[in-house]
């Protein structure tokens, strides 16, 4: 599977920070499998008079099978509703699972 991380710098390894805001699915390494929408996060966190930069991932699949996955279908049910609502608002809210794939959530969602 090819990962794209949208940022405002390169990133030669995967890091994870803890993040300034509450995002859809909790603390982690935010990536997506569509090069147009990492090339948008990365201007969009960009500063002004800065480019952003796409980076790209490949997580083969002996390397996927061990990890413990959450992924939800697209268009996404009330399962993930309850899940990015659980990461956005509850306080202390923290889950187990190594990699979670699924749609991201826009202002519609609430």
């Amino acid at each position: 599977m090819i990962l794209f991380p949208g940022s405002p710098i390169i990133v030669s390894e995967p890091c994870i920070l803890k993040p300034g805001r509450t995002l859809d699915y909790g603390t982690g390494f935010y990536t997506t499998t569509s090069e147009q929408q990492a090339a948008d996060w990365a201007l969009r966190r960009a500063s002004a008079g800065q480019c952003g930069y796409v980076n790209i991932y490949e997580l083969d699949d002996a390397a996927a099978s061990g990890l413990k996955r959450l992924v939800f279908q697209n268009p996404p049910g009330e399962d993930w509703v309850d899940f990015v609502y659980a990461n956005r608002n509850q306080l202390g809210f923290i889950h187990d699972y190594d990699l979670v794939y699924g749609p991201v959530a826009n202002d519609r969602v609430y």
